[in-house]
């Protein structure tokens, strides 16, 4: 690996632009800068010369080791490469092919595994997991591909358009639905002359939409594609399309880049979604005159202020010097700040966290010309992550047998969260790092079920199981708002061997209702519902004779204003009257854990699940709701992982979006068994990273994520099954400004 230094001072063809422009001068720090602390350190994976011909790029975990490979497909020398991070170790998986501008990855057999998809001069192909097996899609020359599930099916889909500027006369795009693994059907959608896709859900229904150069085709289901124009004034044809929120209304709006031919010049605009109506778009240029030669587009965050900031970059065929620059986005995309990474131009080049870190890098390369190098530029703005988790021992042999539950609660009123499990709360002295102190509930061994604020006095009281002769009986813990508890007896009495579900739900006249669900099978789900005020006076009932056994989440799936139940792979559905067993997915094995959380970013409620699977592997999947709309639960896998039955979802990275943290529950073999947190990296639960928190603690019922420190980023508690140790995973990934 060869690493050269990059220091630019902006171009003067620039200042004709009317944008503000930071000049840096060159120094021996080996890094690009900017007034607005944006810096870039360039890195050559792979020098060349005039051989080779990188047209395809592509970067994903291909080996499942939670580092970011580089895929590269050469046109001229007809390869496809990998090149394994962080030591770029070079491979050739295919030969024999002239692969063309686009390559995409994702798991397209459902495996588990990332899979490869790209086209060559003549064929549209995917290359099948690990053994790089390749499969003909269909036998049609494309020049940009895209994937994504347009039918909610939970297969991935194939979208493709061919270009017409170097005499191609198709004017579709052509879709590939996969009917099952491998069963493509293909359908098209007439869009013109010009090159340039995009897929995304333009108007907030959910559904993947198709943007080209002028027109969005709105996805209405079952093979029905309605054509709106959102951009009138934009008659050029070649475009480059990207898609992404400009303003922070939350709604993604559309980049459009003339990306051929040299020497003919046009502008660079984005297009302002008229928050998924039906109104006009409106037009915001960026660059009112630019030489039609950029190939590279993408909207991303790249100096971490909260806003999306624009990435283009010119090929080498075009007017010196060939610009890579981010656009950092000022004032809701109405004022731009160009800063230039390179002048040597690349293609095909597109923003991807490559080092983990946090920020958002760039990979590229010219297809031709005299430098056809593969190159990172490494964005410094954020320090790597390094030792970022950092595992703190509450308690190493909590007494008592073995405690299903472990929550976060104030319990003492000082403003810190304290940790709750068996028989014990853990009083939080220092946020969260040392001299945590054991407090016992009670002599006789209570089980810590939940908290609520029984008395709505603003103190913090617990729910416990006791043993009480020949069976355990709830008993509430009623706290003085300094951790010390005066015992209320429910007379509710154990339905079955041990809790694995619990919730609360909203009553009436103030009176809580508590949801449970037993370890022992037929039981089905019960209600605790209050009928005093004063900590007394509790009814059992049975809502549902079916239970999957297991965990249990609360939450409107429906959008009815009704607080539904998810059971796993089957939910409640509450009307207000009674409750109706829906089944999400009857083709699973058993569910584990369940969180309601709204993980594409549509407003509406999905389901994360880890299946049981003990000491073996097993899926961790989410399934997208329903909604209002009513319509199908569709599936897609979030990884696999051995024994997913820890699982906590929440922003862990801080980029908007929801992460899922996952513990593995490996009895045969502890020492190997690691806590882990997949990041949502396209913010719509299609793409997932995998990061390792820590290995060597087997997890149970555990995974909570809790800001337990008051830092501003969310650290994780747990327990397990094998061991009495309480756990703390200090989150100590930087939260950059």
């Amino acid at each position: 690996m060869f690493v050269r230094v990059v220091c630019k001072s902006r171009v003067s063809r620039l200042l004709s632009l009317g944008l503000i422009l930071f000049f840096c001068a060159c120094d021996q720090s080996a890094e690009s800068r900017s007034s607005a602390g944006v810096q870039f350190e360039n890195v050559e994976v792979d020098v060349s010369s005039r051989d080779g011909g990188p047209w395809g790029k592509a970067a994903g975990d291909l080996d499942d080791d939670q580092l970011i490979d580089l895929i590269v497909g050469r046109h001229d020398d007809r390869t496809l490469t990998v090149y394994y991070g962080a030591d770029w170790r070079k491979e050739v998986i295919s030969s024999g092919a002239a692969f063309g501008t686009d390559i995409e990855l994702s798991d397209v057999d459902n495996d588990g595994l990332m899979d490869i998809v790209t086209i060559t001069d003549e064929q549209l192909l995917w290359y099948q997991a690990p053994e790089w097996l390749p499969h003909v899609i269909d036998d049609r020359t494309l020049h940009d591909i895209e994937l994504g599930d347009l039918n909610g099916n939970g297969r991935i889909d194939v979208i493709g358009r061919n270009q017409n500027a170097f005499g191609g006369t198709e004017e579709s795009v052509f879709i590939y639905l996969q009917q099952s693994p491998g069963n493509w059907q293909e359908e098209s959608v007439e869009v013109g002359p010009g090159e340039g896709l995009a897929v995304g859900d333009i108007n907030g229904d959910t559904k993947l939409d198709i943007v080209v150069n002028g027109v969005w085709f709105e996805n209405r289901g079952h093979g029905i594609w309605t054509s709106n124009e959102y951009g009138a004034s934009w008659k050029w044809p070649n475009t480059v399309v990207a898609l992404g929120d400009l303003n922070g209304d939350a709604y993604r709006d559309i980049l459009l880049v003339p990306s051929e031919l040299e020497g003919q010049h046009h502008r660079v605009s984005w297009f302002e979604n008229p928050l998924g109506s039906e109104g006009p778009w409106t037009e915001h240029t960026i660059i009112p005159d630019v030489e039609a030669v950029i190939h590279s587009a993408a909207i991303g965050d790249v100096d971490l202020d909260g806003d999306n900031d624009v990435f283009l970059a010119e090929m080498h065929q075009g007017q010196n010097p060939d610009l890579v620059a981010v656009y950092l986005n000022h004032n809701a995309g109405n004022h731009w700040e160009a800063l230039e990474i390179d002048r040597n131009g690349s293609h095909g080049a597109f923003l991807v966290d490559v080092d983990i870190d946090g920020d958002l890098d760039i990979f590229g390369a010219n297809w031709g010309g005299d430098s056809q190098n593969i190159e990172l530029w490494l964005n410094q703005s954020c320090p790597k992550y390094k030792e970022s988790w950092v595992r703190h021992v509450i308690d190493e042999d909590r007494p008592g047998p073995e405690a299903p539950f472990v929550g976060v609660a104030d319990i003492d009123n000082d403003g810190r969260p304290d940790i709750l499990t068996g028989g014990f709360w853990y009083k939080n002295q220092h946020y969260g790092r040392s001299d945590w102190t054991r407090n016992q509930f009670g002599p006789d061994q209570p089980d810590f079920v939940t908290t609520m604020d029984l008395g709505r006095d603003g103190k913090i009281d617990v729910l416990v199981l006791v043993d009480s002769g020949e069976q355990r009986e709830f008993r509430w813990l009623i706290n003085n708002g300094s951790g010390e508890f005066l015992p209320k007896d429910t007379e509710i009495k154990a339905s079955g061997d041990f809790l694995q579900g619990v919730t609360t739900l909203p009553g009436t006249d103030q009176r809580w209702v508590i949801a449970l669900s037993w370890h022992s099978p037929g039981i089905g789900v019960e209600l605790i519902q209050q009928s005093g005020l004063d900590g007394g006076d509790w009814m059992l009932s049975k809502i549902s004779g079916i239970s999957q056994d297991e965990a249990l989440s609360r939450g409107d799936i429906d959008g009815d204003g009704d607080v539904d139940l998810l059971l796993g792979t089957i939910w409640l559905r509450n009307d207000g009257k009674s409750w109706m067993d829906i089944e999400i997915d009857g083709n699973t094995s058993p569910p584990d854990r369940n969180v309601l959380a709204d993980i594409n970013g549509d407003g509406e409620l999905d389901a994360v699940v880890g299946f049981e699977a003990i000491s073996k592997v097993g899926d961790l999947v989410w399934y997208r709701g329903p909604g209002k709309s009513a319509q199908e639960w569709s599936k897609t896998l979030i990884g696999r992982v051995v024994g997913p039955m820890s699982v906590g979802v929440d922003d862990i990275d801080g980029d908007g979006d929801m992460d899922v943290v996952v513990g593995e529950h490996n009895l045969d073999h502890p020492s190997e068994s690691a806590l882990w947190y997949f990041e949502n990296l396209d913010g719509v639960g299609m793409k997932w990273l995998q990061h390792l928190v820590y290995r060597g603690d087997e997890h149970h019922d555990g995974a909570v994520v809790v800001d337990i420190d008051d830092d501003g980023d969310l650290d994780i508690v747990s327990i397990g099954w094998g061991h009495s140790r309480v756990l703390l995973y200090e989150n100590r990934n930087p939260r950059c400004p």
